[in-house]
């Protein structure tokens, strides 16, 4: 007879081969055409010669507001140097598939988001893909770039002299900005190049660790607008400066998503022949729309004419009507009759109105679904779920929580097929456990259970309570806002915290110290100091040496890795987790009660279903420069470290019960989950947030499964059977 325990991984394994198939028919590489633009247009050039300055992550507000500190730009705006405009940027808003759309006008693809993170050269290239770099090269045009290294990867062997920084490494916005800019004296004076790219990475790496409106910030903005005064100072009449956003932020200083801030990118084009006088700054604007809106495939199009090259194959980009007046009747004439023989419209038809309808016709054309991967990987996931659906009825007993066990999951079913609960699923396990303790409540005849019971509910409200979760409310203001704004009395609560943790054992206590005192000095100075890299490291080997001698309690190593603002609800989580000690439930109903709170605890802490709401601001604690796994596994474990905590209380219940019948039912709750995102998926495919809900869950529904439930669980369970062993 085979072992539940083997039945269980192999289900595990098998639900994740089939969520992998989805996902490989689901997130196709984008079509494209290969090879390169031959066929010139026949337009006058306006310009020899580009600087083609990316600031990474430059919201439009940050140039164009009242609110931003960029005299210089203000004035050249006024003076009519410049054409501003508001970039939308596509979904997903991070760098890799926003350069691309920056250099070939194409629609990004939303696997690039993943590879964005991978630092892989090979899947990062797009050398057969025309791009007005490509065409530059090919026309024997001298390149240089300094920057962001993203761009090494993505043309390869293209650039005559370059200098690349990694943008991964978000603890530095210092460093890499002044790469890039000791260059532009001798750039400047010897004038060797005809193309220049600059890629500033500090503005995004201060959204990353402060958000957006902080000192950091303000200073950094005059920082940049120095550097543009500056290049357009040193620049000639035949030169055209871009300085372009790739993306903007959210409110907390994230992107990746869809909201208004994070696609909200600025642009702005500047030369001393430009005579556009135009009023700046101009008052604060909510939804970040600023002078006209473009899309951002539009500049490679509209650069292709103003430099004189043919227009890449790819683009989907129409040339910006705005820009227009720089040319003849004649030249006027040829834009737009070249653009209507490419979006395949009649000269007689052809308008702005009827491009830009095609534009979004031919954006929906560029990803083609491969469906015998979907249909193979739905068909896994249903019969995972009709077996685990069966043994969890077969082996756990018939109570009232396999009622519960059977229920859950298809409420979350239910609730995976709509935009906006997957938007704000945090409701759904808030109203699930929630619903699943008055149960508790009322099943139960003890009075003192009943008060713990009533406890655990006080801190689950106190928890939930603490930050607005979810994607629509997360500007609102609320205790966590209320202490980041108040950051004496902030760090009374996590010095309290600290005390908590302090118990008596000298290991312990120096752990604890020794952690409370890196966590302030990460106040002061930056994580990448040598000194303070050192300082976590030692702190990590203090962590690892607390947990095993406390036999696999990590807490202090979460709360190490934790977001400071997130640090004083530690306590609560850690009480919550010993009145539900104290409740002595049965393994399957205590078993439910942690799943739902670990969820809970995730969305309630700042997690969601967007990529805008990764924090890396964590995840270089001990690291002197990038490196991809030790970063990813601090990612994670920064993230999911108020799950993680759930999970370690998970296998302790489970070692302390003698029972592992558990994981089919949490098998099959995971089955559910999967099944059900992905019908989604394959239903919505032709959604309007397809790509910016539900393809976003359909990635954190695989980190649920495969890094969370399967590898981190198991990874759990061996430390803790080592432990058992050893106790």
């Amino acid at each position: 007879m085979v072992p539940r325990n083997v039945w269980v991984y192999f289900l595990k394994i098998t639900l994740a081969v089939g969520l992998l198939l989805f996902a490989r028919g689901f997130l196709p590489p984008t079509v494209h055409q290969s090879g390169y633009n031959e066929i010139g247009h026949g337009v006058t050039p306006k310009f020899d010669k580009i600087v083609f300055m990316v600031v990474d992550a430059m919201r439009s507000d940050f140039m164009f507001s009242s609110n931003s500190n960029m005299p210089q730009v203000h004035n050249l705006i006024r003076s009519g140097f410049c054409y501003p405009f508001t970039a939308y940027s596509d979904p997903p808003t991070v760098t890799l598939p926003r350069l691309k759309g920056l250099t070939t006008g194409s629609s990004p693809n939303f696997l690039d988001a993943v590879i964005n993170v991978a630092d892989d050269d090979s899947s990062s290239s797009i050398t057969t893909h025309d791009s007005w770099i490509q065409q530059m090269a090919l026309h024997n045009k001298t390149l240089h770039m300094f920057g962001d290294d993203t761009w090494l990867k993505l043309f390869p062997n293209v650039f005559d002299v370059s200098d690349g920084t990694s943008s991964f490494y978000v603890s530095d916005y210092t460093e890499v900005d002044f790469n890039v800019t000791r260059h532009l004296a001798t750039e400047f004076s010897e004038r060797k190049w005809d193309g220049l790219i600059l890629h500033y990475l500090g503005m995004d790496h201060i959204g990353h660790k402060s958000g957006p409106n902080n000192n950091l910030m303000t200073q950094k903005q005059g920082e940049m607008d120095g550097i543009i005064g500056r290049i357009f100072n040193d620049m000639d009449e035949n030169t055209l400066l871009v300085v372009a956003g790739d993306h903007g932020m959210n409110d907390v200083g994230n992107h990746g998503g869809a909201s208004k801030g994070e696609t909200s990118a600025a642009l702005a084009l500047f030369s001393k022949t430009f005579e556009n006088p135009q009023n700046a700054p101009l008052p604060n604007d909510p939804d970040y729309s600023y002078y006209n809106d473009v899309a951002q495939v539009d500049l490679v199009t509209t650069l292709s004419y103003l430099l004189g090259f043919p227009v890449p194959l790819n683009s989907l980009g129409l040339f910006i009507p705005e820009l227009a007046e720089l040319y003849s009747k004649k030249d006027q004439e040829k834009i737009l009759e070249s653009q209507c023989i490419k979006f395949g419209i009649s000269i007689q038809d052809c308008s702005l109105d009827t491009l830009k309808s095609q534009q979004k016709e031919l954006v929906k054309m560029t990803t083609a679904y491969n469906f015998p991967y979907m249909y193979t990987g739905l068909l896994i996931l249903g019969l995972v779920s009709v077996i685990s659906l069966f043994l969890t009825w077969k082996w756990l007993p018939h109570n009232s929580a396999l009622i519960w066990w059977t229920l859950v999951p298809i409420v979350y079913f239910i609730g995976m097929l709509g935009s906006s609960t997957v938007e704000e699923e945090h409701f759904i396990w808030y109203w699930l456990l929630t619903s699943y303790l008055i149960f508790l409540f009322c099943r139960s005849n003890n009075g003192n259970t009943r008060i713990m019971i009533a406890g655990v509910l006080a801190c689950f409200r106190l928890i939930r309570g603490y930050k607005s979760a979810g994607q629509k409310w997360v500007a609102m203001y609320d205790v966590s806002t209320f202490f980041s704004n108040h950051p004496y009395i902030l760090w009374i609560f996590i010095t309290f915290t600290f005390v908590t943790f302090a118990q008596p054992s000298s290991l312990r206590m120096v752990a604890s110290i020794s952690v409370f005192v890196y966590k302030f000095l990460t106040t002061i100075y930056p994580i990448s100091l040598p000194r303070m890299v050192k300082y976590a490291r030692v702190c990590f080997v203090l962590c690892i040496l607390d947990s095993v001698l406390s036999k696999a309690n990590p807490d202090l190593l979460f709360i190490m890795l934790s977001k400071n603002v997130n640090i004083p609800m530690w306590p609560v989580i850690l009480f919550t987790k010993g009145l539900i000690n104290c409740l002595n439930l049965s393994v399957e109903y205590s078993e439910l009660l942690i799943l739902m709170f670990g969820y809970a605890c995730f969305f309630a802490l700042g997690g969601s279903n967007s990529i805008a709401t990764i924090d890396l601001s964590n995840a270089y604690h001990g690291v002197s420069n990038y490196n991809i796994p030790l970063v990813s596994t601090l990612t994670y474990l920064s993230n999911w470290s108020h799950s993680l905590i759930w999970i370690n209380f998970s296998l302790r219940v489970n070692l302390s019960s003698k029972y592992n019948g558990m994981g089919i039912a949490k098998t099959y709750f995971y089955s559910i989950s999967c099944l059900s995102v992905c019908i989604a998926c394959w239903v919505l495919r032709e959604h309007l947030f397809i790509w910016t809900v539900f393809a976003p869950k359909l990635l954190y529904t695989g980190a649920w499964l495969i890094v969370h439930e399967i590898f981190a669980s198991y990874i759990g369970d061996l430390i803790c059977q080592i432990m058992s062993y050893f106790s």
